[in-house]
């Protein structure tokens, strides 16, 4: 009977922590989301800028962005963003001066207005403005850059979180414990003469 008593305890603390997973997990589920961009090579250039170099980067947010949202800024809700154009970075504490995006129906970037800048530089991308691609130095030494080619977005693997692996621990440890019971209980009651035993 202690034995029994046992098993069930360690089983109703496994489910416990088993719950307790699935949130943490459900919890996480909702997390940041980071989208990449790849912009075009530029097709015309002014030193220290090339025609090899491109606008690439990244920005963070804390959840996806919303599926059939039509051109909006996003700038207050951006936690990070990091884009190099060949020569310079903007990143998190620059100006933003446009961070307008637009959705499909998966969520997926189909439209943006985005412009940053940094002292005598900036930086723009556009989805629909010409050029599509700028970046450009109106201080000492100069630099400038564009091409007319639209550049891509993907949001970047998101890792599983934490709590999934806790969980698939937990549900591991269930079946395990479910074994034992099923071996525990029948010889439990063997030795009590209640199972396979001759009156």
């Amino acid at each position: 009977m202690k034995r029994q008593k046992a098993v069930a305890r360690h089983v109703r603390a496994c489910a416990i922590v088993s719950a307790l997973a699935i949130g943490a997990f459900t919890a996480q589920s909702v997390q940041a989301a980071t989208y990449e961009y790849t912009g075009a090579t530029f097709s015309s250039n002014f030193a220290p800028y090339d025609t090899s170099m491109n606008i690439s980067g990244a920005f963070d947010v804390a959840s996806p962005l919303s599926s059939s949202m039509s051109l909006t800024d996003i700038s207050g809700s951006l936690t990070s963003f990091s884009f190099f154009t060949g020569v310079r970075t903007f990143e998190t504490g620059d100006d933003v001066n446009n961070f307008s995006l637009a959705t499909d129906v998966t969520g997926a970037i189909v439209g943006w207005e985005i412009n940053i800048d940094d002292n005598a530089w900036y930086v723009s991308m556009s989805s629909s403005s010409s050029p599509k691609d700028r970046t450009r130095n109106m201080g000492p030494g100069g630099g400038d850059a564009y091409n007319y080619t639209a550049g891509s977005w993907a949001i970047a693997p998101v890792p599983l979180p934490a709590g999934f692996w806790f969980l698939m621990a937990a549900l591991g440890g269930l079946v395990v414990l479910a074994q034992r019971r099923r071996v525990v209980l029948p010889t439990a009651l063997e030795n009590a003469g209640g199972f396979g035993q001759p009156s």
